[in-house]
């Protein structure tokens, strides 16, 4: 048998708004109003390697990246 090689991959992107308690919080902490929504992209690469002469052993391994900005 032939080793099996499987690669991975993925791609995201995200949004998320500020909550109210972000914006407005008033009391100890002061809120930050002029807050703005972030924006994410986040990318994944990824292998599983199933050699041919070790039944039962897998090998896998990944790597991810995420890119954040307000």
């Amino acid at each position: 048998a032939s080793p099996a090689l499987r690669l991975m991959g993925s791609l995201g992107r995200a949004f998320r708004m500020p909550t109210f308690t972000e914006r407005f919080l008033t009391g100890f902490f002061n809120g930050t109003p002029n807050l703005q929504p972030e924006d994410s992209w986040t990318y994944e690469l990824g292998f599983e390697l199933a050699p041919a002469g070790a039944p039962g052993l897998r090998l896998q391994g990944a790597a991810f990246q995420r890119e954040a900005r307000r």
